[in-house]
């Protein structure tokens, strides 16, 4: 559904219009583009060459910020390269390139806190409204969110380790279940949101790097058959046992 929608909106078949720029900065967050550029530039001629000592810290620094990707031409002008450094370091370095692939999951997994990027600083978001609606453009600029008056750190004392501890739980509720050789409903909802919660991990922390809103979304699926399977063992619902319901 993703790459048809964006071969719909941008004519391209690919996993995001920005080609391989994304999986690019996660790379060069784990510095390994630039290990890869020390090793070739002497031979090879990147545009990213002359900046390879001063390369951001970080993707959304090199994507979004004020960084040598605007100066060559971000994703137009650097597509082709990047895509070309992301195959060919995933050759060269098989070894980090799974560690780091691992340890980007493992982060993801933790990374659930409410409200990441809710913020006053979106000067694209200003730039639309202004063009197109600029009637709105009083009331957005008075909203709390552009005074910076939304502050998530209160909700997230419960948000995070709500989260966490049902995590933890729901894999206690699996192991549980297969202990006791027990296929219902519920065990079957567990199992399917413990492997979601596993797909989002590896494949938005492995491609993008973790970020809180990719575990946000997604986590509160285990609060709710955690909840679910406490609602079950006082009483309230009965068990679905399908092996039963087949035989």
């Amino acid at each position: 559904m993703l790459v048809s929608a964006n071969h719909a909106l941008s004519g391209k078949w690919a996993w995001t219009p920005g080609g391989y720029g994304v999986a690019f900065g996660r790379m060069m967050q784990d510095g390994i583009v630039t290990r890869y550029l020390n090793d070739h530039c002497p031979r090879e001629s990147f545009k990213l060459c002359p900046y390879r000592n001063d390369l951001p810290a970080t993707a959304d620094e090199f994507l979004w910020g004020k960084s040598m990707f605007n100066t060559l031409g971000r994703f137009e002008g650097m597509n082709d390269e990047m895509g070309y450094i992301v195959v060919h370091s995933l050759a060269d370095y098989p070894a980090w390139q799974t560690g780091a692939a691992l340890r980007a999951m493992g982060q993801q997994l933790l990374h659930v806190a409410t409200g990441e990027g809710t913020n006053g600083w979106i000067p694209h978001t200003y730039g639309i409204i202004e063009r197109y609606i600029p009637t709105q453009v009083a009331p957005m600029r008075a909203a709390r969110q552009q005074l910076w008056g939304v502050d998530f750190d209160y909700v997230n004392w419960l948000h995070v380790p709500v989260a966490l501890v049902s995590m933890l739980a729901l894999l206690g509720l699996l192991a549980h279940a297969l202990a006791n050789r027990r296929l219902d409903d519920l065990t079957l909802l567990g199992a399917t949101v413990t492997l979601a919660l596993l797909g989002n991990a590896f494949i938005c922390g492995v491609i993008s790097g973790p970020h809180d809103r990719y575990g946000a979304r997604m986590v509160w699926l285990a609060t709710f058959v955690v909840l679910m399977a406490l609602a079950r063992a006082s009483g309230d619902d009965e068990p679905v046992d399908e092996m039963s319901a087949a035989a």
